[in-house]
């Protein structure tokens, strides 16, 4: 195999690499689909564990998890707020509890709503 120049470190590296091993600059342009779905620069940064630009979630997906997790917030604030029910209807020493919860879901609530908010989702 022949060697050849890298253009921005100026050391020898064979022709048939497709970075150059000393600085990473690409030396040849490839294809994606020639490769079946992985480009061999991606496939190399995995393997070194790189972040790739494939590891990427759409904006959609984040929204969607996001939009996911302020519903499960909110959830778990009714539940707490039926537990803290639970507690002022039993009345007795367990009133200061349940007001708590009651406090506590609430608080909750309002951060899940403001988050909601803040998204627009």
């Amino acid at each position: 195999m022949p060697l050849v120049e890298c253009p921005d470190c100026k050391k020898q590296i064979s022709d048939a690499a497709l970075i150059c091993v000393h600085c990473g600059r690409p030396m040849k342009p490839v294809a994606r689909d020639c490769f079946n779905g992985i480009h061999p620069l991606e496939e190399l940064a995995q393997s070194e564990g790189w972040p790739s630009s494939s590891n990427k979630r759409s904006p959609y997906e984040v929204a969607e998890q996001r939009r996911r997790l302020i519903k499960g917030t909110i959830l778990f604030a009714g539940i707490i707020a039926m537990g803290g029910i639970a507690l002022l209807v039993q009345g007795g020493d367990k009133i200061g509890s349940g007001m708590f919860l009651l406090f506590i879901s609430a608080t909750i609530y309002v951060v899940a709503r403001s988050a909601r908010w803040w998204y627009h989702s």
